[in-house]
């Protein structure tokens, strides 16, 4: 067999194993929520999802249900770090989402915005200066999960627990 023909078989196992474990991560954390808020300490931090088609000032659904999770798990004191910017000339993901936290009952004084990044590996590097090293419930949807945990903790985090909104959540 040619070195080439070996190269990509490897590469094309590779990428199989990578894609069945975080499709097995996906199963596994898909469902799991904290039934608190973490330990003492510990910090929120809501990654950027997407934009609303019909309006760019508000929360597309994707955010809209991490900024609902997050403020449900929210407790008075614990600070919460929206991520992710958002389209040229409208609010970033993070303003966006840091807004709908505040009208369910999230106080704006433990806001922190992060509204630089435009990927994982950027939500992780751009909130590290916010959080240092307290621990962090990373809240995202359950596709993204696995993803976001190992960017994260490469990037030197302590994850205290990860959520996510799930089919049973209602925003009222």
């Amino acid at each position: 067999m040619t070195r080439l023909r070996w190269a990509l078989r490897a590469a094309l196992a590779l990428a199989l194993l990578l894609f069945g474990l975080t499709l097995l991560a996906s199963l596994t954390l898909g469902g799991r929520t904290l039934p608190d808020p973490g330990p003492p300490g510990a910090v929120i931090v809501v990654l950027g999802g997407d934009s609303n088609p019909v309006s760019p000032d508000l929360p597309g659904l994707g955010s809209a249900l991490r900024a609902g999770w997050a403020s449900a798990l929210w407790q008075p004191g614990q600070r919460i770090v929206f991520t992710g910017s958002g389209p040229p000339g409208a609010a970033s993901f993070a303003e966006r989402m840091g807004d709908l936290a505040v009208r369910l009952g999230v106080a704006r004084a433990v806001i922190q915005l992060e509204i630089k990044s435009i990927s994982t590996a950027q939500n992780a590097l751009f909130t590290w200066p916010l959080v240092g090293d307290a621990p962090i419930i990373l809240v995202s949807e359950p596709f993204h999960l696995p993803r976001a945990w190992v960017t994260f903790r490469l990037a030197g985090f302590e994850i205290a627990g990860v959520s996510a909104p799930t089919e049973r959540f209602d925003l009222r």
